[in-house]
């Protein structure tokens, strides 16, 4: 080797290499300089003949902004057909847990196969703490595969990405603290093929919020799926309730969950109460869609005071010939009145009435009625001390 003049960092050489009775002329080129330490290159460019050999490698490294840079290319040649390699990176560190890669290699031959079109894969990941963002990708000609993978704060997915279609699957959260009661909200999606989003997209959906209302805690809830085939099926549900008494004011649930949207079934229970001198309570339940022909009522009233105790259910349905039903059951007690009833849609199956009248001095007047399938009964009882 001999360093040429004017050019403090190539150096040429000359030489034979022999293969058996066979004799090549080489001829090498070399490339180094050892005063730059932070930008180095190597260069090596050997001829044999017909055959020649190339190498490259060239390094970079900004140590103030932590940022390595390098590129190693390798090239085979036989007259005019050459096979090479060539490889990139570009990493930038900012913290252990902080950093950006990429990274390149090209291909003209796989193992001991020659290939028709350069094989090139390339990758860039980027991570911040916990979240990340990747990318691989392979070509060959004209055809491109890509992986996509990601973590961020909210949402996360991977997409694969093929010739013909793109497969995906994502999944986004929100979460807004408040002081109490936060709102959270999940979406999942899949498609088999995100080039046709709108029609092939499967997801499923879930949502919850809280609020406070004065003495009230309202709260909503919401399930919702949903695939290529079929609508949207969707559940929902509404709370509110009393924070003094923790007994639900209002439930709502409403379930549409079957082929046709007039198919929806809505269930409505409301509940009010006071406290005031006696104990008194309206429960309030309807179930109800028109397409599943259903209409269900159901009302429970409770009077407790200090004089008697009253009780009543009263309930109802349309039947298949959009007839309505009713039924009843009843409970009244007080010193001076009693009053029994079970009604049925059929019939009446019990009443029972009886009215008590005080004469003084533990006499008293009684009076009664019953009717118990189809039958009267009559009771007349007058109690007199001797």
């Amino acid at each position: 080797f001999k360093r040429v003049q004017k050019e403090d960092t190539l150096y040429e050489g000359s030489g034979v290499l022999k293969v058996g009775e066979e004799s090549y002329p080489l001829h090498m080129r070399f490339i180094y300089d050892e005063e730059k330490r932070n930008q180095t290159q190597v260069l090596l460019d050997m001829k044999a003949g017909k055959y020649s050999y190339y190498f490259c490698t060239e390094t970079s490294i900004d140590d103030a902004n932590r940022l390595y840079k390098a590129k190693t290319m390798h090239r085979y040649c036989n007259d005019d057909m050459c096979k090479y390699e060539e490889f990139k990176i570009s990493e930038h560190m900012r913290g252990h847990t902080e950093y950006e890669t990429q990274t390149e290699l090209q291909l003209s031959m796989l193992l001991f196969f020659e290939l028709d079109h350069p094989l090139i894969l390339k990758s860039h990941m980027k991570r911040q703490h916990l979240e990340y963002d990747n990318i691989f990708e392979a070509q060959y000609g004209p055809d491109k595969i890509q992986y996509h993978e990601y973590v961020m704060k909210d949402s996360a997915g991977a997409v694969l990405t093929l010739p013909r279609r793109t497969i995906a699957v994502e999944a986004i959260s929100s979460f807004e603290p408040r002081s109490e009661y936060p709102i959270f909200k999940f979406e999942g999606n899949f498609w088999l093929d995100k080039k046709n989003a709108a029609a092939d997209k499967t997801s499923v959906v879930l949502a919850s919020d809280n609020k406070r209302r004065g003495d009230a805690l309202i709260s909503f809830s919401e399930a919702r799926f949903s695939t290529p085939g079929i609508k949207d099926l969707s559940l929902k549900s509404e709370l509110i309730i009393n924070m003094k008494t923790y007994a639900a004011n209002l439930a709502i649930f409403e379930a549409d969950v079957f082929s046709k949207k007039s198919q929806e079934l809505v269930v409505v229970y409301k509940l009010s109460s006071t406290n005031e001198g006696a104990y008194n309570s309206n429960d309030h339940l309807h179930i109800q869609s028109k397409g599943l022909n259903i209409d269900v009522l159901l009302q429970k009233k409770t009077v407790i005071s200090e004089n008697g105790y009253s009780y009543l259910i009263t309930g109802s349905y349309i039947d298949s010939k959009q007839n309505k039903r009713e039924g009843m059951a009843q409970l009244t007690l007080d010193p001076k009145h009693s009053e029994v009833a079970l009604k049925l849609p059929e019939g009446t199956i019990y009443t029972e009435e009886a009215v008590f009248t005080e004469m003084g001095d533990f006499n008293f007047h009684k009076k009664k009625e019953s009717y118990i399938l189809g039958y009267k009964f009559e009771e007349d009882l007058v109690v007199k001390s001797k």
